[in-house]
């Protein structure tokens, strides 16, 4: 008999969110609500039995790695028993539980090895005297005998005719070559040519393309300061004899608004951002996991289709260096160590170094052109704090510091040059741990727990600070955004996402004008039927206020 290990579920339960321009510093408490789950799942040769909970009476369809299944379901025991094709050999596979177009819950199933098979039962009593058998078969034709010994010696042959003339010889070497004749004398010289006619004068000259202009002029001084001002965060370091209380106010408030939707709605995807546009890539919906490539351009508020992906997978990182993203690991039927990089420019996706580790719900963070992966589970669900940084100028592949926490579903950003580690989950459950990568020297420092403790949660950077935005808590789709102060370490509420959800992509463009926000793509929540989500919310930037901190005088 063989069991599943790790499950993940979606749930249908419909619910509306209000949308609000402004919240208070404390979000309201989430309310939990009964969400149908997958319990377990058997897989014994070909018969399948899934134990649930919540699940509504009515008509089931069971989709087991794209295949439909005949199922019979037992409402009152929460049981679903499905017949498999054949037996299915080790591995993960995705099992998706469906009532009408909707998906009730979803589940990775891993299916182990055969076990050995046990020992013979005893013999059973002897049966009763058959019939005496029919004649047998006539036999086989024999083997041929054996070859009879050679014949005598017969008379000498007669003498045999005259033989053709011979072959033509080959021809004779060259004579030797003949004496070199005698010199003779120099000619008279040609006489000068009549010069030529004065030519006419030519056209002008194209003008001269314009020189570069001339470098900037330095800065003048600062202004005076006096103990007790307050400076915006851009003026980070302090200015010369000043120095910070840590003291601030203000920041971004924060509102949201829609944009147009991903036209693919898929979750457990990734986003980079390549010339101020969003190129969003893989992820899964309750059929298939999906190799989809998809960019927004904000200019037009539009999206449009780009070569696709060569591997499919979902809960997948990416990294951009240099113009290029770099598609890492995922889930591809089993945990992936694949690295694939995607060129905007020419639209097409070349093979990369594979990571040593394989492995999906990870993170990628870049720093110095370099792309670190952290984290994330393997085939068995076991949860990894592995990090392996590749290095573009020797093309490979290093091990570094492990992460402090073992996590999968986390997220990573860098600010200020270091690498920071968020939320995630374990053996233990959701998890806040939040940790500091200095590269170096190459070491992992323990920071402020984010308040709110998740997986499945994306995050940004904007003006130095660090938002971590939706997520999952406990079956709860999360629309808390709550952001990181590196400065001071530590957390503030901030006003939540209209659309609560997990696993979701998120991209910070530059806007004239208003400068950096973010957008929120994609993902699994409540608003949908079967809960995979397209939705594509912004931080509207007419709320943002500057950060200020207060100084005083040395």
């Amino acid at each position: 008999m063989r069991k599943t290990s790790q499950m993940k579920s979606i749930a249908t339960i419909m619910s509306a969110f209000l949308c609000l321009a402004f919240m208070p510093a404390t979000a309201p408490a989430q309310t939990p609500a009964k969400i149908p789950q997958i319990l377990s799942t058997t897989v014994n040769g070909t018969k399948m039995t899934v134990k649930v909970q919540n699940f509504p009476p009515g008509t089931l369809t069971v989709n087991f790695n794209g295949i439909v299944l005949p199922v019979a379901y037992d409402y009152v025991g929460q049981v679903i028993v499905a017949t498999l094709p054949a037996p299915q050999p080790p591995g993960t596979y995705m099992l998706s539980i469906m009532m009408g177009l909707g998906t009730l819950a979803t589940a990775d199933v891993t299916v182990g090895a055969v076990g050995p098979q046990g020992p013979p039962g005893p013999q059973g009593p002897p049966g009763p005297k058959g019939d005496q058998g029919q004649q047998g078969a006539k036999g086989d034709k024999g083997d041929q005998g054996l070859q009879g010994q050679q014949g005598v010696k017969g008379d000498k042959g007669d003498q045999g005719l005259q033989g053709q003339q011979g072959v033509k010889g080959d021809k004779g070497d060259p004579g030797l070559q003949g004496q070199q004749g005698v010199k003779g004398d120099k000619g008279d010289q040609g006489l000068q040519g009549l010069k030529g006619d004065k030519g006419d004068q030519g056209p002008q000259g194209i003008q001269g393309t314009a020189g570069p202009p001339g470098p900037q002029g330095t800065q003048g001084p600062p202004g005076p300061l006096i103990s007790g001002i307050i400076v915006v965060s851009g003026s980070l370091p302090a200015p010369d004899g000043y120095t910070y209380t840590r003291f601030s106010s203000g920041g971004l408030l924060g509102a949201w608004g829609t944009k147009s939707a991903m036209p693919t709605p898929r979750l457990a995807l990734a986003a980079g951002v390549v010339n101020n546009q969003i190129y969003t890539i893989g992820g899964a919906n309750s059929l298939r996991i999906l190799n989809t490539v998809e960019m927004y351009d904000q200019t037009s508020d539009t999206w449009t289709t780009k070569t696709a992906m060569p591997t499919a997978r979902e809960g997948l990182a990416v990294g951009v260096v240099n113009g290029q993203i770099y598609a890492l690991g995922g889930y591809a039927n089993s945990a992936a160590n694949t690295v694939e990089s995607y060129n905007p420019i020419g639209n097409t996706w070349t093979t990369g170094t594979p990571m040593p580790t394989a492995r999906t719900d990870l993170a990628a963070a870049v720093v110095n052109n370099q792309i670190y992966a952290i984290g994330g589970r393997n085939d068995s669900s076991d949860e990894l704090n592995t990090v392996e940084m590749y290095d573009f100028g020797s093309g490979n592949w290093t091990i570094k510091a492990s992460l402090p926490t073992a996590r999968f579903g986390l997220a990573a950003v860098v600010a200020n040059n270091q690498i920071y580690a968020i939320g995630g989950r374990n053996h233990s459950g959701y998890l806040n741990a939040v940790e500091m990568y200095d590269l170096t020297s190459n070491t992992w420092t323990t920071k402020a727990g984010i308040p709110t403790p998740r997986a499945g949660l994306a995050a940004a950077v904007l003006n130095n600070q660090i938002y971590a935005i939706g997520g999952q808590d406990n079956g709860n789709y999360l629309s808390t955004v709550e952001v990181y102060e590196p400065f001071g370490n530590t957390w503030t509420t901030r006003t939540p996402m209209p659309t609560a959800r997990d696993s979701l992509a998120v991209g910070v463009l530059n806007i004239q004008f208003y400068g950096a926000q973010f957008y929120a793509i994609g993902g699994r929540g409540n608003e949908t039927i079967n809960g995979i989500l397209g939705t594509t919310e912004q931080l509207n930037p007419s709320f943002f206020s500057p950060k200020l901190y207060l100084l005083y005088k040395n």
